[in-house]
């Protein structure tokens, strides 16, 4: 009976935790920035011009990856999608309030880019 009683309320804490889309879309442009910064950071442009590339490059992708993201609810969790070409590739994970998009995913420009609209 309290396994029961302990499982009920994961299950209410696991459906009031699951994050918004909001959320997933947040953590899928964190990890793109993470990456532009990490590619920028490889190349031998000045400060300034990798200032306004990233600058650029942010705004950029902000409006692609609003229209390319996705949420699958599952009540309990969500599953983080990014919509390429007519498939949706699933990418992170949503549940108790975070989402996890895994260090070694590889979210390249093709796959933000060439998509079907």
């Amino acid at each position: 009976m309290k396994t029961l009683i302990l499982l009920a309320i994961l299950a209410g804490l696991m459906m009031f935790t699951n994050p918004p889309l909001e959320d997933h879309k947040a953590a899928v442009k964190a990890k793109y920035v993470e990456m532009i910064d990490n590619k920028m950071d490889e190349g031998d442009l000045g400060d300034a011009l990798k200032i306004i590339s990233k600058g650029l490059g942010s705004f950029v992708i902000d409006g692609i990856i609003d229209s390319r993201v996705s949420r699958a609810n599952y009540v309990l969790f969500s599953l983080t999608q990014l919509q390429k070409n007519s498939e949706k590739k699933v990418v992170g994970i949503g549940i108790f309030g975070n989402v996890f998009i895994p260090e070694d995913l590889n979210i390249s420009k093709e796959d933000l880019l060439n998509s079907a609209d």
